[in-house]
């Protein structure tokens, strides 16, 4: 007992000095990194310990080292460093002056706190807030705290008292539904503060944690010298964050303030994500770094052997010796620029710019919700070309979460409209508060109504009007944080059984005119491992004691009560086949049961239920998932019930949902859904949405014969056996992801209007998506309950694997949460290659779109949970066809070529200064100015590659969409340029002089500059006058910066006097310029890219082709 008191906080009432002592924490919230005194230190810190800061500062500090400084002694890196300090800590500080301005506003909030000593409720600011204390708030008031709520005292107009209060929870959840709280039963009498100020006892609690959906404990009231316990849950708290709505005012204990508040604790970043290209970056970067230090290690080597034997030239100086480390360091410092620092500063940029253009894409905006998509890691951009796995929620992701109540089955007897498959929704209401309608039609009204005649009809609509959490707004309408159980209600209104109102102790409906009262005796929530909830009740009229249930079949079902007769047998059998039937048609389906209780036995359960919620021991176990007195009371009650029928429930499609999965299946993507439903359910939706095609053979694996692990592992490997043998191929690793694919081999010409043009070859390109046949052949159905025995057995997982790569499509049904997660991080650990999507609208749903490399959250009915957990998010599915076919292919193909360009233009400089060193007795002589060094990667060569980094687009938007399977091309160059660079390097001055060393740097590094700039233009496909301005302005920059250099010679010293003058008049270095830069472009550049397009074209080169030769309309062969 012990250990679990040492798990839970004690608050006590009226004892401010006992809360003191235990020095919980204040309500001062800060969100601000810095003071005035700490940013200095704290930014330095922070900046160092990033690669690039840590790099540029051991070159500063190695610079002021004279004996191996090629800079004098000066640290020429200094000035860049300082400026990227300079623009990082400005940023640093706009960012935490919002954050410091943000906790004045929220920590100066006023709000009302109860003085014993006055008997009454004194303003304090929110920071002066202390646990223990008893606070009162206000109607549309934000909590300032996370408060137990002791009473609501009646409304200043002499309303009643009342023990209940409305909260809205958006900022908490996202969800605008009001939600109900209750008063704790021991306080609620205590609506004055005289009555608060006699109050006395405490209250033990769980410690701090983020869980928002719950709370466990107990309080304990001293009343005549008794000490009165009463358990704790959610529905007694209100939580900071959340506002007071519907209600004049309430009264509340503080039990976590500050920090220690659940939104406070709630606010965790998602765990950090890298992109596959960032991986092989950072493997590229070590790479350099490594063939960096080779270098300089070989030429300093080669340096001290070459200094030995030129001891007896005499020009070179009698005391000449060489230092090896010298020489090193030396070499370090002149090649340092060799490792691209300057990339992650260039990539940051372009993916900023490309997430904006994200979410300002009119395409993906929705008009209805006025929601436009989301970029949170703007990291991940070009995973976004590169996904090889889609792993999808149903509910609210495919479906719009907007639930319809379509048939019923009642003891039996079917009821309801024919519904043969889902169908997209038409109009989707952005209200919480549904209007009272009637969802089913005319003909259906009729037999619903008339079944309302006999008992059992009666008494399965009491049971949908009663057995849920819906609430009833002060205009009569419903809420409900459930969209089946609200559908539910609806339905039953709809044959005249009307929810008419509920408090936490009493429910009224009207059963076709009839009033109708109950005392809520006990609620039996919903939970994740029961999958069902009831709901015990009391008749005011006759005092009969019923209970309520209903959940999925497969956890209803086992808490049956056996048939009594052959009536009944059959009339179970009846229901379940028509569960079945509705399955099949993708409705949801619930089983519904009740039972009568016998009154001693009830009291004698409530009190041992009482015991058990008030059990500390027995709440942590609970909460633990262990063995415990509460989960045996709930079974309990839940146990021996009679069938009353099954409903079915019609969740529409959302809009586009089949199209867009055909374009990416046409990419090559494989896709999964995961879902809650049954198997016949799941089924029916996925080809609905085109999930499983008309021409698949579809293969279950389910507990009817894999119930346990060895039996899963004989069934998997018999269903490998089956697939192989009908030719099925490893899609997952045959079909490689967008970004890598290239095209298929068969031709096909594109219209016959285009044959008179022209005809494409079968040397050329066939567009069509992947073959049906080979690629698309299967879909495996998996069961919940099958994949706990593929977790729990390492062959069975890898067996499991084995036959879903084989498969196109992937459906797991009866999953739980836990379940999406793992199964989501079992993919990406059978295919380390994959890169996989996961994406969702649910509090469910975040775990898997967490743990997936890429997560999208959809902005629906559910909150906002999913979106704040994931990476982009979204308001429809069908806008991830342009997220992923145009935003993350162009994003893909425009970084790829950041990073190549970025590693080629540093190798180009510094390559030509080390042959020219190798050149000079491998005695590292500088040849550059250092200036132009120092601003090559910031000024002369950063524009152009960021501009075409966020506005290069190689085809159309509307033909990349047509085109899926042209996702991601990649383009690859060689980097080995340095020999152009040494060709520039022998000119002659027109006497047959050799130059001079600083003018052979001027030509070489001009050379390097131009080179590195008109490639550019090469690989960009389109040139917008943004970029022209760009190229031209970088260029001009140089000669600029250059002739202000040759002129002034406090910045470039008496070597470069008069430089540019003297250079400009020599025929050979203009002729040196043009040879170098046309030589090598139509070399290197030109002439390979059009052997490569000519020979092993893209998918991207032939519809660029297709779109020059005036045919936009041609068949591409996409969806």
């Amino acid at each position: 007992m012990a250990s679990i008191e040492a798990e839970y906080r004690h608050v006590y009432m009226a004892d401010a000095r006992s809360n003191a002592a235990l020095g919980y924490a204040t309500n001062y919230v800060r969100t601000a990194k810095y003071s005035a005194w700490s940013f200095l230190p704290l930014f330095l810190l922070e900046s160092f310990q990033k690669v690039g800061n840590g790099y540029f500062l051991l070159v500063a500090v190695l610079q002021c080292i004279r004996a191996i400084s090629n800079t004098h002694g000066v640290p020429a890196t200094l000035p860049t460093l300082t400026f990227i300090l300079c623009v990082d800590g400005t940023f640093a500080i706009l960012e935490d002056l919002t954050r410091r301005r943000a906790d004045r506003i929220a920590n100066s909030r006023a709000t009302r706190k109860l003085v014993e000593a006055a008997d009454a409720f004194l303003d304090v600011a929110w920071a002066d807030v202390h646990v223990g204390d008893i606070l009162e708030i206000r109607n549309d008031e934000p909590i300032p705290a996370d408060v137990l709520l002791l009473s609501v005292p009646p409304s200043d107009d002499g309303g009643s008292s009342s023990s209940t209060c409305f909260v809205e929870t958006k900022s908490l959840d996202g969800e605008t539904n009001l939600k109900q709280r209750q008063a704790v039963p021991t306080t609620q009498h205590a609506t004055t503060p005289a009555l608060l100020s006699a109050l006395r006892g405490h209250a033990t609690v769980e410690r701090p944690n983020h869980c928002i959906h719950t709370f466990q404990g107990v309080l304990h009231v001293v009343q005549a010298s008794n000490t009165t316990p009463a358990a704790l849950s959610i529905t007694n708290m209100l939580l900071r964050g959340s506002t007071l709505q519907s209600t004049a005012r309430v009264y509340g204990l503080v039990i976590h303030t500050g920090m220690d508040t659940k939104i406070v604790k709630s606010n965790r970043p998602t765990p950090s994500k890298r992109s596959a290209l960032e991986r092989r970056i950072n493997m590229y970067v070590l790479t350099l770094v490594g063939l960096l230090l080779v270098f300089c290690a070989s030429a300093a080597t080669a340096s001290v052997f070459w200094t030995a034997s030129a001891q007896s030239v005499t020009y070179l100086g009698p005391n000449l010796h060489a230092s090896w480390v010298v020489t090193f360091f030396y070499y370090f410092l002149l090649m340092y620029q060799f490792v691209p620092i300057s990339l992650y500063v260039s990539m940051g940029t372009a993916k900023f710019v490309q997430a904006r253009f994200i979410e300002w894409d009119q395409s993906m905006y929705h008009a209805r919700s006025n929601t436009r998509a989301v970029v949170r890691s703007m990291g991940l951009n070009e995973d976004l070309g590169q996904i090889s796995h889609l792993v999808t929620d149903k509910t609210g992701t495919l479906t719009s979460n907007m639930m319809q109540f379509r048939k019923c089955s009642i003891r039996g007897v079917a009821c309801g409209a024919r519904c043969d498959r889902p169908q997209p929704i038409k109009r989707a209401s952005t209200k919480v508060h549904v209007p009272v309608s009637s969802p089913l039609d005319a003909s259906a009204l009729v037999d619903l109504a008339s079944s309302t005649h006999s008992p059992d009809g009666r008494r399965f609509f009491i049971l949908l009007a009663v057995c849920h959490t819906v609430l009833l707004g002060g205009d009569g309408a419903y809420s409900a944080a459930s969209s089946d159980e609200l559908a539910l209600v609806l339905g039953a209104k709809a044959v005249g059984v009307v929810l008419t109102s509920r408090s936490p102790t009493t429910m009224g409906i009207t059963v076709r005119g009839e009033e109708v009262r109950f005392s809520i005796l006990a609620v039996l929530d919903f939970d994740s491992n029961r999958r069902r909830m009831s709901i015990v009740l009391r008749n005011i009229a006759n005092d009969t004691i019923v209970v309520y249930t209903k959940g999925a079949d497969v956890n209803v079902s086992p808490i049956l009560r056996a048939p009594r007769d052959e009536d009944a047998a059959n009339m179970r059998a009846n229901t379940m086949r028509h569960m079945q039937d509705y399955a099949a048609e993708g409705l949801r389906t619930l089983l519904c049961a009740y039972k009568k209780v016998d009154e001693a036995w009830y009291l004698d359960w409530a009190q041992r239920y009482a015991a058990a919620t008030q059990s500390l021991p027995d709440v942590d176990r609970r909460q633990k998932g262990l063995p415990n007195r509460i989960d045996t009371c709930i079974a309990e009650m839940e146990a021996d019930l009679e069938l009353l029928g099954a409903t079915a429930i019609e969740d529409k499609l959302q809009d586009g949902v089949g199209e867009t999965i055909q374009a990416l299946r046409a990419a090559g993507i494989n896709l999964w859904m995961l879902t809650g439903d049954k198997e016949e359910t799941a089924i029916n939706i996925g080809r609905a949405t085109h999930l499983i095609l008309p021409e698949m053979r579809c293969v279950v694996v389910s507990e009817a014969n894999a119930t346990s692990a060895a039996l899963a592992l004989t069934e998997l490997t018999a269903l490998k056996a089956q697939l192989e043998a009908r030719g099925a191929t490893t899609i997952a690793r045959h079909s490689p992801p967008p970004g890598r694919r290239r095209t298929t081999s068969a031709a096909r010409s594109v219209t016959d209007w285009s044959k008179s043009r022209w005809t494409l070859t079968v040397s050329r390109i066939s567009i069509r998506a992947p073959s049906v046949a080979t690629e698309t052949g299967h879909a495996l159905v998996i069961t919940g309950a099958v994949l706990d025995h593929v977790f729990s057995n390492a062959a069975c997982s890898d067996m499991f694997g084995a036959v879903a790569e084989r498969c196109s499509t992937v459906i797991a049904c009866r999953v739980s949460p836990a379940q999406k997660a793992s199964l989501v991080r079992l993919l990406m650990r059978l295919d380390p290659t994959s890169r996989v999507l996961a994406i969702g609208d649910g509090a469910n749903d975040v775990p898997m779109l967490q743990e997936a490399h890429v997560g999208v959250g959809i902005s629906g009915q559910e909150g906002l949970q999913a979106v704040n957990a994931s990476d982009y998010a979204i308001a429809q599915f069908a806008y991830l066809r342009n997220l992923l076919l145009v935003h993350g292919r162009s994003n893909y193909e425009r970084v790829s070529k950041l990073v190549l360009y970025i590693l080629y233009k540093n190798i180009l400089l510094i390559a030509a200064q080390f042959w020219f060193a190798l050149g000079t007795g491998f005695s590292g002589q500088k040849m550059y100015l250092e200036v132009g060094v120092q601003l090559y990667n910031v000024v002369f060569t950063s524009l152009p590659i960021v501009l075409l980094a966020v506005m290069d687009a190689d085809v159309p938007r509307d033909l990349a969409l047509q085109l899926p399977m042209a996702i991601g091309s990649a383009l690859v160059e060689s980097l080995c340029l340095t020999s152009c660079a040494v060709a520039a390097l022998e000119t002659s001055d027109v006497h047959g002089a050799s130059p001079g060393l600083w003018l052979l740097g001027m030509v070489v590094l001009t050379s390097v500059i131009l080179l590195a700039n008109l490639k550019l233009v090469w690989w960009q496909h389109a040139i917008l006058p943004a970029n022209a301005i760009a190229y031209l302005s970088s260029m001009g920059l140089w000669g600029i910066v250059a002739v202000l250099c040759s002129d002034w010679f406090l910045v470039s010293g008496f070597a470069w006097d008069h430089m540019m003058s003297v250079g400009t008049s020599l025929p050979a270095v203009w002729l040196t310029w043009l040879l170098v830069v046309v030589t090598l472009l139509l070399s290197t550049t030109v002439a390979l890219r059009a052997c490569a397009t000519m020979v092993y074209p893209t998918c991207s080169d032939i519809v660029k082709e297709i779109y020059a030769s005036h045919m936009p309309n041609a068949d591409l062969g996409g969806p």
